[in-house]
């Protein structure tokens, strides 16, 4: 791997071992379009993962290396979400391009991040890397709940201008807006936030929580509960998990970013999981209606 992170250039035959067959002469899916958020796998950044205190490179972060030696190298990052979704549907392609194309729409949308959307896509869809039917069952999920997040953003960009035109300026709080990156699988926003619960839990989630901060362990008891109710919370355990929300906020507000960095990035990701615990509680959770609580204006 450190060959791929030094100081020479990249030529196509290295690409393709690296990114599993891609050939000489095709253009390998390696980004989104210029400015988008989900240009890369998960995180543009090293998480903090070590009980110490210090950084251990994820994967993630390997993966933004070499994806910034490959722009630099000439290879574009504008190619669109349809431009993949054509990739995977193409039967003249190798398969193995195919699935990796697949990967890439991903890569533009991850609500739940980009490992746990391509576990959470086998679950629902079937072994997609090795059957074809399953790949395109994959393909039509992603499609459609990015569908649904679309026609999400122009509800809400309807509701917006009507309320400007009432004088009314400044979101209401309880308004959640879903521009930016989603934070729910839209159609089936439960099972996915339950299989992103599962994930963290036998991957980050025990580092995050070893530690002597009372937030982060509660934040992994909360996790433990909803899992094994399948997201039903007692009363008591919710009104714990608005706590624990509530209190991470509050940090992330503060200069914890100035003060101490891995304290920042353990709590944006236990406020991401408290997040994920949140969707899974909510029966309603994947329609607009269900993120604004009874007792709001209407």
């Amino acid at each position: 791997m450190d060959a791929y992170l030094g100081g020479g250039g990249l030529d196509q035959s290295e690409v393709g071992k690296f990114l599993g067959g891609v050939g000489e002469g095709v253009d390998p899916p390696v980004g989104d379009a210029a400015g988008s958020c989900d240009a890369d796998p998960d995180r543009l950044r090293d998480v903090p993962v070590a009980v110490s205190g210090s950084f251990v490179p994820s994967r993630d972060r390997v993966d933004t290396h070499v994806h910034r030696r490959l722009y630099a190298c000439g290879y574009s990052r504008s190619v669109s979400f349809g431009t993949y979704a054509r990739r995977v549907r193409d039967r003249s392609l190798p398969y193995g391009l195919r699935v990796s194309a697949l990967r890439s729409c991903v890569q533009l949308y991850k609500p739940i991040g980009f490992h746990a959307t391509l576990g959470f896509l086998e679950e629902v869809a079937g072994s997609y890397q090795r059957d074809e039917a399953a790949l395109l069952r994959a393909l039509d999920a992603v499609e459609a709940s990015r569908a649904r997040w679309h026609a999400d953003m122009r509800e809400y960009a309807c509701r917006r201008r009507q309320a400007k035109h009432r004088g009314h300026r400044t979101p209401p709080t309880y308004e959640l807006n879903p521009n930016g990156c989603p934070r729910i699988w839209y159609g089936a926003a439960r099972p996915a936030a339950l299989y992103a619960l599962r994930f963290w839990s036998r991957s980050r989630l025990p580092a995050l929580t070893a530690t002597s901060d009372e937030i982060a362990s509660a934040t992994g008891a909360i996790v433990v509960a909803a899992l094994s109710s399948n997201g039903d919370l007692a009363t008591q355990q919710r009104r714990l998990l608005d706590v624990i929300v509530a209190e991470l906020q509050r940090r992330m507000r503060s200069d914890l970013w100035s003060r101490d960095q891995v304290a920042y990035f353990r709590a944006s990701d236990l406020l991401t999981v408290a997040h994920l615990v949140e969707t899974a509680c909510d029966n309603g959770a994947g329609s607009p209606d269900a993120r604004v609580p009874p007792d709001a204006p209407t």
